[in-house]
């Protein structure tokens, strides 16, 4: 295992030499890590995704909202103390998006 990142170095380091999120936000599960600089994925974890069949009740409103509290929740969570700034995130979401719109299309979040 690779050390911790020390995070009094982060301080002055560029955004390349700071960790960042990386989010896989798929239909059946939302995934996360912690991409260090040198590479490693640390702290990956999974979870059911929001969506239409894992919660019945939710409207598309509702299921949207719930897509963006677990992204703002685990940045808020796992992001590194590094003065304040902002972290760095990545996002892969792997529904079929309309290119012209950027809507994802029949994912029960949107009708």
């Amino acid at each position: 295992m690779a050390p911790p990142v020390d995070p009094a170095a982060l301080i002055h380091a560029t955004p390349a030499e700071r960790p960042h999120l990386v989010f896989d936000l798929g239909g059946t599960w939302f995934r996360r890590g912690v991409r260090r600089p040198d590479g490693v994925l640390e702290q990956v974890a999974r979870q059911p995704a929001v969506n239409y069949l894992n919660h019945l009740r939710l409207s598309p409103p509702e299921l949207r909202q719930g897509l963006v509290e677990y992204v703002l929740t685990e940045t808020r969570r796992l992001a590194p103390p590094d003065s304040g700034r902002s972290p760095r995130v990545s996002i892969s979401m792997g529904a079929a998006l309309n290119g012209h719109t950027g809507v994802a299309r029949r994912t029960g979040w949107w009708t």
